[in-house]
């Protein structure tokens, strides 16, 4: 802990949060202290009925005179919690990311790409020390329990709750088949290597250096993604799982009217692979799902509950398509 307070103290302090403008009637055109502070003042605001366009303006201080203004789309807001600081992680990811640097090839010089990645760098580190500051901050400043009520409460390890993925039948052990796969069921640590190793086999088989798998095998595998699918997406962005499960429901529903091994593989690489980017970048897939996004979205989607039935989805696919 001392190595944390440390290292969060070489780091600039915000010391206020200013909400400029703003075209929702409840968001107060105020400073506040922190960036917590602000953020519990927009969830306030959110909670409060309104139809119209959402946008506010904010400036973000720093204690070594460093600062950053930009503008909340708050009429797209689903989750009413952490906005601003959402909006800041994704915008530092974005900046310090490759992706950025293809959408303004052509249009920005290499000098601004060179000062913007930087900075999304830059302010990464900053937010990530906010963020430790504030989670030490009831410890060492003994705020009142009232002060810290929108802090999330820790959850105890649980399953994830998707619909609409049943378990196959007949299935083998997938052990017997890959034996590097008889541990407990995750994808973790790095389901990029699951998906290699996969694709090697898959390409042994076609290359004749192995059997084919049977169907019983296959099925075998799809249970043992299943499983951990529903071990690993709770510790990840609500939406971003709320996503992975859907397109794996739409993998094992495709599998299982078709039996075709090749669609299996090739859906099974995507859900991988967008694991592996919910690991790593929270919240980049569900903000980027935006053809379904309004309608997908609700909360027992993203708070999937074993105790609710099936969700009805206007948007259910063609298996045959």
């Amino acid at each position: 802990m001392a190595d944390l307070i440390e290292s969060a103290a070489d780091v600039p302090i915000v010391v206020s949060v200013t909400f400029t403008f703003s075209e929702h009637p409840a968001v107060p055109l105020a400073t506040f202290e922190g960036i917590a502070a602000a953020d519990d003042a927009l969830a306030d605001a959110l909670a409060k009925p309104y139809r119209g366009p959402g946008k506010a303006g904010f400036v973000v201080a720093w204690s070594d005179g460093e600062s950053h203004e930009g503008r909340l789309a708050l009429a797209s807001v689903l989750r009413p919690v952490n906005v601003l600081r959402d909006h800041l992680t994704r915008l530092a990811s974005w900046l310090a990311s490759e992706r950025f640097i293809e959408a303004v090839r052509g249009f920005a010089s290499s000098e601004d790409v060179r000062r913007s990645q930087a900075w999304g760098r830059e302010l990464g580190r900053r937010l990530d020390a906010d963020l430790r500051r504030h989670a030490m901050a009831p410890a060492r400043n003994a705020e009142p329990p009232v002060a810290r009520r929108r802090l999330p409460a820790p959850l105890p390890p649980r399953r994830y709750a998707g619909h609409g993925v049943p378990p196959l039948a007949p299935a083998a052990d997938v052990a017997g088949w890959l034996p590097w796969l008889s541990m407990p069921p995750t994808v973790r640590p790095d389901p990029l290597v699951l998906d290699a190793r996969l694709s090697d086999e898959w390409r042994g088989a076609v290359q004749g250096k192995g059997p084919p798998a049977t169907p019983a095998q296959l099925a075998g595998l799809v249970n043992w993604l299943t499983d951990a699918l529903r071990a690993d997406l709770p510790s990840v962005d609500s939406g971003d799982a709320a996503v992975v499960w859907e397109q794996w429901r739409t993998a094992v529903q495709r599998y299982t009217v078709r039996g075709d091994e090749h669609t299996l593989r090739f859906h099974l690489g995507i859900v991988l692979r967008n694991v592996a980017m919910a690991f790593r970048s929270p919240g980049e897939i569900w903000t980027g799902f935006c053809p379904w996004r309004r309608i997908y979205f609700d909360q027992r989607r993203l708070n999937p509950d074993p105790r609710h039935p099936p969700h009805p989805s206007p948007l259910e696919i063609d298996p045959w398509s």
